[in-house]
């Protein structure tokens, strides 16, 4: 496949170095333009093989690409975490529809080769209370069984990661467990940290290592101390971390992405970590040093796991992964307690997919697990594709279990993709992207426990309206899934895709693996033939087509150009000429008027009127961002909505009435996410659409979106299928399974009021647009305006007007045949008048009130604001802080100043003293400096200061809050002003992201014409004094200098020169005088000049 980039808003930059393979580049969070470019480098010359880790990129494309798109950006998470937060606070939390039960499937019967439930992380076994076993799954969330495997329950549904890689519990008391968050091996979800509950799961709450979502950061692996619970490490992505407090204080012992950690068995003293090399302590883990001669260089491994075993607690094995290839590179054993290691075996390949181990590469970035027998250290198990066990410590491998499913086969099944092999308490465990399975007998054989797990990842499925008991779906992994007969049955292997049966005949069924490999029943499932066979192009990850609901035989497929079988895939023709650059996503036709076909790629839409014969691009009026899904209503060929991912606000769901002639942006109040799926009722024209975080409802009575959620945990809802016969509506979901509700019924409670604006703080005589985002209302708004021209509104989205400066209350007012509400926000608005001040000097002195400054906060996201605190500053009490040391929920919170008038100005400096300390060195807070020249219209990046780069001001990581214990620990920072600064309406505001980091403090903000920043304090082995200050008449000026003294000017606020006196200062101590008698009283600088024209320092002088 030919690599083609697409240039549309942005021009992306595309660095590829041959040595940088994709998966490391997705996991340092590059553009996804350039990881792309890495995977087609790689792929170039190479043959397709299974398990060398195509299909895992491809997967990832297909997920990452649209939600990433125009520009590329991986960093995506922070607007799922907006999302959610609003999920649960005051944004329809307590509104909301649906009566959402799971359907399935929780268990399978098989009649192809790679059954599963879904994947699994980890597993960890009570050690109190029998039968009790834990589940981590990559996007299903934590489950529990307390009945030995016979039933499980989902603890975290409403999780705002559904990801779970680690699971502590207590040897003593099984209420505390801890959980590490995120997916360590796919990165299918990021990690919120580590989250303890001290009621056996029933709630939650977060630890001294949190993360933002939207860093997406990884834990790997949770450890705990054998004779001291109190004590974990936690092996992350951004290095090893230890708590001796259960969780509540965390601290770094070792940098980098750390992938694995164990204890020396019998003596805890003695640590092992790796990340690509191994490290040692030898103190409890307060200390590492790199260890391991005899290991690999470090770049030649691409990852490491680890195995000790009591029975020999010298022993220290290390499977490491070829950075080539990700095939096996060693099996390598120390015996000396990681001091020196010796190879054991590089042969077979126990990562690569053949059963005889003869393959080349594999997928060892993704699937790697190793463990050795407590009690035989010469038995070691091995995962990758397939589990491979050694009796002779490393040397031999004979394969143990097997990724291929057959009834009578001579080996163990297991899925493949091993993340997890695990010996609990003289059980063995196996965790795979099919689920767990269990060996009671040292792995001799194997069960699948899984029964229960309802955490498959479907892509897509189609129903049977005259039976809602018939279902086929496809699945990550686990390959495509009948329903029928109140039973699951995998029917097709490899990763399943589209899905549907014929609504004429039940017995007429299709599926699909990846990239069009589309397969047909016309036995109701019992068997499958291929296609596609010959059909030419590219096809999507998730290949599109469609079935003619009048003809049995006829199936439109989207490749990259459209494809029509009339015989039921006994021959395909071409039916467009669209020459598109990718292929197509979706296709929809109309069950009245099956002639009418719409079909989308991520950036255009095809219309067809005759069965797909011909085509016409339909584009004009439709969003820029990347189409998801296209679907028009059953019973009316004109009435058409269209789905759209990424990140662009307010664009998420477009829909026409004509046909595509014209399109209305109806995404109204969806939160910021992509929209994946859309379906029309036939019966009333009403909206369901799935999103990334939940399914909406909107009809033209209700105005809004609807949350449409009740039951249904926090996952991607991917296809949605409307039954008006049983009046049910059925939802697949990528973690989660099959779900069912009855249908919307109407609003059963008053509605709730809400509502957002583009701006808060605007200078008189601006305008406001503001954005009705209630829930479950009727048409009618009632907007209370103070302080605006209007005072009272009854748009729905009204622009207000305000002339006069002040603070003012908004409210609104909607509602609905059961009740109102109203929502007030005071002091929301703030109008501002340019201040003709200059210079200006604001020390926060005398107060503690922030308005008393006339600085207004705001939070971005989250609840935490800007304050003032009396008792800490620089030089004198009192600065801006935010009181961040025990905050550990992400959230960002803006400080605006009042407004100045700087037009007369040509410069100026704005300045400022601030302190922050790190609690950890990954610790990533961040502030940022903006100015505006257009009363906060808009807003340019001036600085930013991030973690230990910068904004760091003592030097170290410090736990404890932080209160700067002296001048010493501030950092002074002064930024010139640019020319387009120099407005009527200037203004600068602060804008801090937490990180799990500590508090911060600003103080002494200035805006002069000279910089104050080089002051005697800013010059190593100076002494400089002024007095007396004031004065009325003569200045003594003493100084202690390592170099010359050339002159002194006396400067105003404006920056203009008052004198300029030539003087020799020698070296040394010494003292001059200045004679201001002349000089008008005021503020003034002193500036002293050294010998070769450059400023020593600057003093403030004030003239009586």
């Amino acid at each position: 496949m030919k690599f083609i980039f697409i240039l549309l808003t942005v021009l992306v930059s595309v660095n590829v170095h041959s040595q940088q393979h994709w998966e490391d580049l997705r996991d340092q969070g590059a553009n996804f333009y350039e990881v792309q470019a890495a995977f087609e480098l790689e792929w170039e010359n190479k043959e397709y093989e299974r398990g060398n880790g195509y299909t895992l990129y491809k997967r990832w494309e297909y997920y990452m690409e649209p939600r990433s798109f125009p520009d590329g950006n991986t960093n995506i998470t922070k607007e799922y975490v907006k999302a959610w937060e609003k999920r649960k606070s005051k944004s329809g939390a307590s509104k909301s529809a649906g009566g959402w039960e799971p359907i399935g499937y929780t268990e399978w019967n098989t009649q192809s080769y790679n059954p599963g439930n879904g994947r699994v992380n980890v597993a960890a076994k009570d050690p109190s209370i029998q039968g009790r076993y834990y589940a981590g799954t990559p996007s299903g969330g934590l489950w529990r069984t307390n009945d030995d495997f016979t039933t499980w329950e989902p603890l975290t549904d409403d999780f705002p990661t559904l990801g779970i890689s680690a699971i502590l519990i207590h040897p003593t008391d099984s209420d505390v467990i801890y959980i590490g968050t995120g997916d360590g091996d796919g990165s299918d979800t990021y990690s919120n940290g580590v989250l303890k509950s001290i009621d056996g799961g029933s709630s939650w709450q977060t630890t001294g290592l949190s993360y933002n979502l939207s860093t997406e950061y990884l834990i790997h692996k949770l450890i705990m101390h054998p004779d001291n619970p109190e004590t974990l490490f936690a092996a992350t992505k951004q290095g090893l971390w230890k708590t001796t407090s259960g969780g509540e204080v965390w601290y770094q012992v070792q940098s980098g992405n750390m992938r694995d950690v164990e204890f020396k068995p019998g003596n805890p003293q003695i640590m092992y970590c790796c990340t690509g090399r191994i490290y040692k302590s030898i103190d409890g883990g307060e200390d590492f040093d790199a260890a391991g001669d005899g290991m690999p260089g470090v770049t030649a491994v691409e990852r490491m796991t680890l195995g000790v075993s009591l029975d020999e607690p010298d022993y220290v094995y290390a499977l490491c992964v070829n950075d080539n290839d990700n095939g096996l590179l060693g099996v390598y054993r120390s015996e000396d307690s990681a001091d020196t290691f010796s190879l054991r075996a590089d042969s077979p390949n126990i990562l690569s997919y053949p059963i005889d181990g003869e393959g080349q590469g594999g997928q060892g970035y993704y699937d790697l697990a190793l463990d050795v027998n407590p009690d035989n250290a010469e038995n070691i198990l091995t995962g990758g594709i397939n589990v491979w066990r050694s009796i002779n410590g490393g040397s031999d491998y004979i394969i143990n279990a097997h990724w291929f499913y057959e009834p009578g086969m001579p080996l163990n099944y297991v899925h493949a993709d091993i993340h997890n092999i695990q010996y609990l308490d003289g059980e063995l465990f196996v965790c795979s992207d099919g689920g767990i399975f269990r060996s009671q007998d040292g792995g001799v054989s194997f069960e699948d426990v899984s029964a229960g797990l309802q955490i498959s990842q479907f892509y897509r499925f189609g129903g049977y309206e005259a039976d809602p008991g018939l279902l086929i779906g496809g699945t990550q992994d686990n390959g495509t899934i009948l329903l029928s007969n109140n039973s699951w049955t995998h029917v097709l292997g490899a990763d399943g895709m589209e899905a549907a049966i014929h609504p004429l005949n039940p017995d007429i069924m299709y599926c699909a693996s990846q990239n069009g490999g589309v397969r047909s029943s016309v036995d109701g499932g019992d068997s499958f033939s291929y296609i596609a066979g010959g059909i030419d192009g590219d096809a999507a990850w998730v290949t599109p087509y469609v079935l003619h609901p009048e003809e049995t035989g006829t199936i439109l497929m989207g490749y990259d150009e459209i494809w029509k079988s009339t015989n039921n895939g006994g021959d395909f023709i071409q039916t467009s000429d669209f020459g598109a650059a990718s292929s197509l996503r979706a296709i929809s036709n109309c069950r009245s008027n099956p002639d009418v076909i719409y079909a989308i790629t991520n950036t255009r839409l095809h219309k067809s009127i005759d069965a797909g014969d011909s085509w016409e691009l339909v584009t004009t009026g439709i969003s820029q961002y990347s189409m998801t899904y296209v679907y028009v209503n059953p019973a009316n060929e004109d009435d058409v909505v269209i789905t759209f991912s990424g990140f662009g606000a307010g664009e998420k769901v477009y829909h026409s009435q004509d046909g595509g002639a014209n399109w209305e942006n109806i995404s109204f109040n969806l939160p910021n996410i992509p929209a994946n799926c859309a379906a029309i009722d036939e019966e009333d024209g009403s909206i369901y659409v799935g999103t990334d975080l939940g399914i909406y409802y909107w009809n033209p009575e209700l105005v809004n979106w609807f949350p449409f959620n009740d039951g249904l945990p926090n996952v991607i809802v991917n296809e949605l299928e409307i039954n008006n016969e049983f009046d049910i509506i059925t939802a697949a979901t990528y973690g989660r399974g099959i779900w069912r509700s009855s249908q919307f019924s109407g609003v059963t409670e008053e509605p709730e009021a809400l509502f957002e604006s583009n701006e808060r703080i605007i200078c008189e005589g601006d305008s406001i647009l503001f954005s009705d985002l209630s829930y479950g209302h009727e048409p009618g708004w009632e907007w209370s305006l103070e302080g605006s021209d209007e005072v009272i509104s009854s748009e729905q989205n009204p622009w207000i007007h305000y002339n006069a400066a002040g603070s003012y209350a908004v409210s609104l007012a909607v509602q609905n045949e059961i009740g109102s509400d109203t929502y007030t926000r005071t002091n929301y608005v703030i109008v501002q008048s340019a201040q003709e001040s200059f210079p200006y000097s604001e020390p926060f002195s005398g107060s503690e009130t922030l308005s008393d400054f006339e600085f207004i906060s705001e939070p971005e996201s989250g609840n935490i604001n800007w304050m003032v605190n009396g008792d800490v500053g620089h030089n004198d009490p009192g600065a801006l802080w935010i009181n961040n040391g025990n905050l550990d929920e992400p959230y960002t919170a803006e400080v605006f100043s009042k407004q100045f008038n700087l037009v007369d100005l040509d410069t100026a400096y704005l300045s400022f003293w601030y302190a922050y300390a790190q609690k950890h060195p990954e610790t990533d807070d961040r502030l940022r400096l903006y100015t505006s020249n257009s009363c906060g219209q808009s807003w340019v990046q001036r600085e930013m200061f991030r973690g230990e780069d910068d904004l760091n001001t003592v030097g170290s990581s410090q736990l404890s809050e932080f209160i700067p214990s002296d001048n010493s620990q501030w950092m002074y920072y002064s930024y010139p002003l640019a020319s387009s600064d120099f407005s009527e309406n200037f203004s600068f505001k602060f804008r801090f992201t937490n990180d799990n980091g500590n508090h911060i403090y600003i103080d002494e903000i200035n805006i002069t014409s000279i910089d104050l920043g080089l002051t005697d304090n800013a010059v190593q082995n100076t002494s400089l004094a002024v007095f007396p200050n004031p004065s009325s008449d003569v200045i003594i000026i003493q100084s202690d200098l390592n170099q010359k003294i050339k002159r002194f000017r006396l400067i105003d606020n404006q920056g203009r020169e008052l004198l300029n006196k030539r003087l020799s200062v020698p070296v040394g101590k010494a003292s001059s005088q200045l004679d201001i008698r002349e000089v008008p009283s005021g503020v003034y600088y002193l500036e002293i000049i050294g010998e070769n024209e450059e400023r020593i320092g600057v003093k403030k002088i004030l003239k009586n």
